[in-house]
């Protein structure tokens, strides 16, 4: 077996991305990341005891698109690997998007794949980002005003996600694919400086890295640092939480009176944990958060709606979330 295959094989066992028996949905776009990405893991399904289902979103973007489509569904017809597909305009979001075509795109993705793995009771579903992608992450975050969550990049695995090809340079996987002769499309539109990945890919990255050789060591230990601040941070956010609440019954109740003591950024994160934990099914922005912290620490109101399905209710001391049909 190659040494880059080995590497991801051994990364997929460092990080426990992959438990034998498992299903894993894999994004196939049909570039040439996730085609190796499928090959490996397709290479790996016998020694990792895994069930390989690979997906494909048709987003109608370009006149490439069914092109590829068809691509795709041949390369995993000749892997023997089952193949979904959907368009793009079949695809129902739960909220509309208010950024740019690229934001949409991501949006669709992650609803389609979250559908394909209902459909095959999956347990994870894998995307192709490789090491070049995390430099680039890091900036468009960094743009876009992100902490340190944001900044410490694409960790190994994100709830369902995984990320096996994080151990893999791209010239590494596009020299792999060479040698076996293996084929792959070419989205024109990764040379358009038009989107902000590209520009940072193709003009940002090449300007500091003539700056400081040393670049790419740098911001990688960089983001080493930040992912090991990041996880120092969510635990201390569960330990907080675990301490200043309890549970009656199936509901968590957060002790007002000690929240108020925290800092402002620490009460901030608990107030994440305690919506994730209690399974709040939206996307909380930073003003939501801040105006939940504000609601908890003052003696007037007792309920706040959280859009049209939740709310907080104070009890004395205590608030607990419930949702409106209760």
């Amino acid at each position: 077996m190659d040494n880059l295959v080995d590497r991801v094989a051994h990364y997929c066992t460092e990080h426990q991305l992959l438990k034998p028996g498992s299903t894993v949905i894999i994004g196939l776009s049909g570039g040439p990341d996730s085609v190796f990405l499928l090959h490996t893991l397709s290479h790996l399904s016998p020694s990792l005891q895994i069930t390989v289902i690979a997906a494909h979103l048709d987003h109608g973007w370009r006149t490439e698109s069914e092109q590829e489509r068809q691509f795709c569904s041949t390369m995993a017809k000749g892997l023997n690997i089952p193949f979904e597909w959907s368009h793009a305009k079949d695809i129902r979001l739960t909220t509309e998007p208010k950024g740019s075509l690229e934001e949409r795109g991501r949006l669709l993705r992650q609803t389609f794949f979250k559908n394909v793995q209902q459909q095959h009771n999956a347990q994870t579903i894998a995307l192709a980002h490789h090491h070049d992608d995390q430099k680039e992450t890091f900036f468009i975050r960094l743009i876009r005003g992100a902490g340190a969550a944001g900044l410490a990049g694409i960790h190994p695995k994100d709830g369902d996600y995984i990320h096996p090809l994080l151990c893999c340079t791209k010239q590494e996987i596009l020299s792999f694919l060479q040698s076996k002769s293996i084929p792959y499309c070419e989205d024109p539109s990764n040379r358009e400086t038009r989107f902000l990945r590209n520009k940072i890919r193709l003009i940002a990255l090449p300007a500091l890295r003539k700056c400081d050789n040393r670049f790419d060591h740098s911001i990688a230990r960089t983001m080493t640092l930040l992912r090991e601040t990041d996880d120092f941070i969510k635990d201390t956010t569960r330990q907080t939480l675990e301490l200043i609440s309890h549970f009656e019954g199936p509901v968590r109740l957060l002790n007002r009176e000690q929240f108020g003591t925290l800092h402002p950024y620490l009460q901030q994160q608990v107030i994440l944990q305690w919506l994730i934990e209690s399974r709040c099914y939206f996307i909380p922005s930073k003003a939501l958060i801040k105006e939940i912290a504000r609601f908890l620490s003052n003696k007037k109101s007792i309920r706040h709606t959280l859009y049209a399905r939740w709310s907080i209710i104070k009890q004395g001391k205590y608030a607990r979330l419930e949702t409106n049909e209760d």
